[in-house]
């Protein structure tokens, strides 16, 4: 295989104290097939200033959009403007702390041309209470992705993290990725969907610096209905096209099921704990798109016992 294009695409708003470094680390590598996009989704802080310091590099190229379209929506607009074999999808938070990850990466993609994933180990960082964790993922090598897939929930601290993650733009492209503005785990469905797609490589060295903050917009999707149903896409998908495609072992798809389920349970639990409303709503929807998920997870004696007694606590204005 030729020597693969790499994109790193950077989507930020109003983070410019932040966005300097994502930015200088992205166009510290070393791998000189490279583009570097960044989208702003019209920030009003110093990201404009800020950029300008970069602008002269011809690998980069700063977009600014006139309205805020979401950061999902954002993050497509990066994905169709990008030009590159693989794609990372660095947020403006984030660091790649070594210069030579894309290098590396890219000698796998051209031993490895069905690659459908490359990612490595990384560092995270949550500011909040300045612990620092290593993500230490437990395979080496080119794997299955099937054994990657059936994995998920299962590496601590996280499966993966997103900014040491390559992604074949092609493949992507094929699942749509980035389509649904309300699943706020739109990469985590990515991921999955194209472990089912081809093999996983991955890099032993710690490439990446990931941080946990009060700013994560995952932090909110409790208090919205439909991002907290909307994220469940991030399952859902990724379990349709396994049932579709078929390749994997049963013992891989029933550990996919188990999380499956296990999550499913916990959004109904959140639904009728944060928004009992709309519970009769969301049962409805999934009796309708997915009923044997449904059946199968609410087939569970500690989910009733926790719903009963969500449910008393309500009646007794307790909750």
């Amino acid at each position: 295989m030729a020597a693969p294009r790499i994109s790193i695409l950077i989507p930020t708003f109003n983070r410019a104290g932040m966005l300097s470094a994502a930015v200088a680390s992205a166009l510290a590598q070393t791998w000189e097939n490279l583009e570097v996009l960044v989208s702003d989704n019209a920030s009003t802080d110093a990201t404009p200033q800020t950029m300008a310091a970069f602008t002269t590099d011809p690998r980069l190229s700063y977009h600014r959009n006139p309205v805020n379209v979401g950061m999902v929506a954002n993050w497509r607009q990066l994905l169709d403007r990008a030009s590159g074999d693989y794609f990372l999808l660095l947020s403006d938070d984030d660091e790649l702390l070594v210069p030579t990850y894309l290098a590396t990466a890219a000698a796998l993609i051209q031993a490895h041309p069905d690659l459908a994933l490359v990612y490595a180990n990384g560092c995270i960082l949550d500011t909040r209470t300045g612990e620092r964790r290593e993500l230490r993922l437990p395979f080496q090598g080119v794997q299955p992705g099937g054994r990657i897939f059936a994995s998920r929930d299962r590496v601590r601290p996280q499966d993966f993290t997103l900014c040491n993650v390559l992604f074949n733009r092609s493949l992507a492209l094929q699942v749509d990725a980035f389509a649904n503005p309300h699943n706020l785990c739109c990469d985590s469905e990515l991921f999955l969907c194209l472990c089912l797609l081809g093999r996983v490589a991955v890099v032993e060295d710690e490439v990446s610096l990931y941080r946990m903050h009060s700013g994560n917009l995952i932090d909110t999707v409790g208090r919205d209905y439909d991002l907290l149903t909307q994220t469940m896409e991030m399952y859902f998908r990724p379990h349709a096209l396994a049932l579709e495609r078929g390749g994997l072992t049963s013992e891989e798809r029933h550990a996919f099921e188990e999380v499956l389920w296990r999550a499913l349970r916990k959004t109904l639990l959140e639904v009728a704990q944060k928004h009992p409303g709309r519970y009769g709503e969301c049962l409805a929807w999934l009796r309708r798109d997915h009923p044997a998920v449904l059946r199968q997870a609410r087939s569970n004696l500690k989910f009733w016992r926790k719903l009963l007694r969500l449910r008393w606590r309500q009646w007794r204005g307790l909750a």
